[in-house]
């Protein structure tokens, strides 16, 4: 009947027969009942019973004999490993009365030729056999107690709820805004008192990260065509002034508000315009600057007129105009008046 079979093998191993003969094993090989596994020293075999527990691991220098309480198919009686022998009975019997020497209850042990005892006298080790007792699993109560009956410390401190904070959302950049704007320039208008000059204010808005500042410092040190001329731009940061140069000299200059976006446009020289037209324009770019430092770009066109601005005729009304003669200055000033020889 077989016992085990060899799984893994280190080193050398033999199985004895009854009558002392040798077999070396391999792997694969099994092990009958009334053999005797002997492994060489530093040999290591691993054996399985079938049992279906892991495999068994037999060190060196071992003999392990084959019996029939190894054939994991054999039954059992409980009698075997059970540990309620009849000492053990006698035993809690003297415990629960409480009364006399517990070593009474026990038989003596038997003298023999084994080990010695230990210093203090009694066995040096003890040396269990299997033991199994049978558990009914519905003899269990796995019930839990009601909550209403458990008492909990008056004096135990309430926990508060911690709020979680909120999360926190990221600001969104936002971004400034820039439009296109026009105004008008006269030469014509240089003539009179005051000059040629016009106001407004640039289309902008900062947005949601507030106020920065409006300017042309990109257009300083580019050129541009104005008429017939070309002009070279010069922006000046502590005045916030544009100023177009020509091969004449200062052609116009622009002042900004660099808050509110208001303009002063002046015209410094007349325009020398294309022969046949009266007009000439041109585009100036000006920067818009958020709170945060966003920039966008916006237009500002300039056109530069040859004539003044003229009125339209169907605009204008009826009107009449009254006089009064004042007839002793009229006699005083006609007698005066001395005619000349011949006349």
């Amino acid at each position: 009947m077989t016992i085990a079979t060899v799984i893994s093998i280190t080193g050398q191993a033999w199985a004895r027969d009854a009558d002392g003969n040798l077999r070396e094993l391999r792997v694969g090989d099994t092990l009958q009942e009334g053999e005797t596994l002997v492994t060489a020293d530093n040999a290591r075999v691993q054996l399985d019973f079938g049992d279906g527990l892991g495999p068994t691991v037999i060190d060196g220098g071992q003999q392990v004999a084959m019996t029939p309480e190894l054939d994991a198919e054999q039954p059992v009686a409980a009698s075997e490993f059970s540990a309620l022998d009849e000492d053990l009975e006698a035993l809690l019997a003297a415990i629960d009365e409480g009364e006399g020497d517990l070593l009474d209850a026990l038989d003596a042990t038997a003298a023999g030729a084994g080990p010695g005892g230990g210093a203090d006298g009694g066995h040096s080790f003890v040396m269990l056999g299997r033991i199994a007792e049978d558990v009914n699993p519905l003899a269990f109560n796995f019930e839990g107690g009601e909550l209403a009956a458990i008492d909990f410390p008056e004096d135990v401190a309430e926990l508060e709820a911690v709020e979680e904070d909120e999360p926190v959302e990221e600001p969104v950049d936002g971004a400034p805004e820039a439009g296109s704007s026009a105004a008008e320039l006269f030469d014509a208008q240089l003539l009179q008192e005051g000059g040629s000059v016009f106001t407004g204010t640039l289309a902008f808005d900062f947005g949601p990260d507030g106020a920065g500042s409006i300017g042309f410092a990109g257009m300083d040190g580019t050129t541009g065509q104005v008429g017939t001329e070309t002009v070279t731009y010069s922006w000046d940061a502590a005045t916030n002034t544009l100023t177009a140069t020509g091969p004449r000299g200062e052609l116009f200059s622009l002042v900004v508000n660099p808050t509110t976006g208001e303009y002063t446009l002046t015209l410094l020289d007349n325009v020398l315009h294309a022969e046949d037209t009266d007009e000439a324009g041109i585009e100036l770019a000006f920067t818009v600057i958020d709170g945060n430092g966003t920039p966008t770009d916006g237009t500002l066109a300039v056109t530069f007129f040859d004539d003044m601005p003229t009125v339209d005729e169907g605009a204008l009304g009826e009107f009449s105009l009254a006089f009064s003669v004042n007839e002793a200055v009229r006699r005083r000033a006609s007698s005066r008046v001395r005619r000349r020889p011949g006349r």
